[in-house]
């Protein structure tokens, strides 16, 4: 293989960068709601065959919300114990006033709830509720099933391989500390300890 040969073979990384940050946000998309909140009877990924457990209609409660809820939400099922206002902050990338505004927020609609942190009497801990935890296992299963028909268009060998990929990006950003490359561990550490 000549030189000019494999130096085509090189793609434009930035190029490829921008179609799969603008392809991102379509992946996140749910198929069609029909009336009752699942998916439109008719659409490649709608019906009860494609979707035994539809889609739950987002409540109407957190639809008015304090933007950035459904992340707050996600982060706290995904915690094996309740977490600081800080540490929601630090990985999430929110302010602290704008922790607070969703947390106060999901606190008074039923979503989570405060309590004294157990090393801290001057800190709290957040956590779900059962009205929380139902919303927030109805949501991840509507995901697993809509991902399970992404993948199932696929086809075995594209499918083991998208999710080979995803793997091997996730192990990237682990070793660079999240930021692709940017060491950020000892400022997420820092704005974590400023943030309580």
């Amino acid at each position: 293989m000549t030189s000019a040969a494999h130096d085509s073979d090189v793609p434009d990384y930035e190029a490829l960068a921008r179609q799969a940050v603008r392809l991102m946000p379509r992946l996140r998309r749910f198929p069609p709601h029909g009336p009752e909140g699942g998916p439109l009877e008719g659409h490649p990924c709608g019906g009860p065959e494609a979707h035994p457990h539809p889609h739950p209609p987002f409540p109407s409660d957190l639809r008015d919300a304090s933007r950035g809820a459904p992340i707050v939400l996600a982060l706290l099922a995904n915690e094996e114990e309740p977490v600081t206002p800080g540490r929601i902050g630090a990985l999430t990338g929110l302010s602290k006033g704008r922790v607070s505004n969703i947390v106060s927020s999901l606190e008074a609609k039923g979503y989570v709830e405060k309590a004294p942190a157990p090393h801290d009497a001057r800190s709290v801990v957040v956590s779900l509720t059962a009205k929380g935890a139902a919303f927030t296992d109805g949501h991840k299963q509507a995901v697993l099933n809509h991902t399970t028909q992404l993948l199932r268009q696929l086809g075995p060998r594209d499918a083991r391989d998208a999710v080979r990929i995803l793997g091997h990006l996730c192990e990237i950003m682990d070793e660079s500390g999240g930021c692709a490359g940017t060491p950020c561990d000892a400022e997420a550490t820092a704005s974590e300890k400023e943030a309580r």
